[in-house]
């Protein structure tokens, strides 16, 4: 059985919002319909509803079916404001301070975005897990010899740190456009 990342009391919160947002919904359709008995003119009203009830449908499955995004960085207040960002994008996210503390049964769509000092640290067989899911490697040096050690971690790409939101989404959506493709900066 493979283990949950998701941070519970963020999966709570936005199941909640979404169950309430989904009651809301139900309520003003079924009112709507009445007043559609009623009043012909409301049937756009109807339809518009109905319209966001299947637009939130689609939300909800996107969101159960995001891919998982581990965020490994010593930095406990950078990690956890990438991790707030990604999760805005729509990612299920978890934050960790070292490679030893990552599960060993990941998701297959499992993604990786970890500080260069933590894979310095790590046990070679800590940084070894994370090879195959070719990570997104972040670093503080601009010395370009950090490209070559990232690379030798297996990293698909090396980002200068501050790392922009929007190129880090950007990134982990991209279906398999990092392979290969290594740099300091976008």
């Amino acid at each position: 059985m493979g283990i949950d990342l998701q941070p519970q009391a963020d999966r709570t919160e936005v199941d909640r919002l979404l169950h309430q947002l989904r009651s809301t919904l139900a309520r003003l359709k079924a009112e709507l319909e009445l007043a559609a008995d009623a009043n012909a003119s409301s049937r756009g009203l109807v339809d518009s509803v109905n319209e966001a009830i299947a637009l939130l449908s689609s939300l909800e499955r996107e969101t159960r079916d995001a891919p998982l995004v581990v965020v490994i960085d010593d930095d406990r207040r950078l990690a956890d404001a990438v991790t707030q960002q990604l999760q805005r994008y729509g990612f299920r996210v978890a934050s960790h301070a070292t490679l030893a503390e990552l599960p060993t049964n990941l998701p297959n769509n499992t993604k990786v975005v970890v500080d260069l000092s933590c894979l310095r640290l790590a046990k070679p067989d800590d940084a070894e897990r994370i090879r195959h899911l070719r990570p997104v490697v972040v670093t503080g040096s601009s010395d370009p010899l950090a490209n070559i050690e990232a690379r030798s971690y297996g990293a698909a790409i090396c980002l200068l740190k501050p790392v922009d939101s929007t190129t880090l989404w950007r990134l982990l959506i991209a279906e398999g456009s990092t392979q290969g493709a290594l740099t300091d900066r976008e």
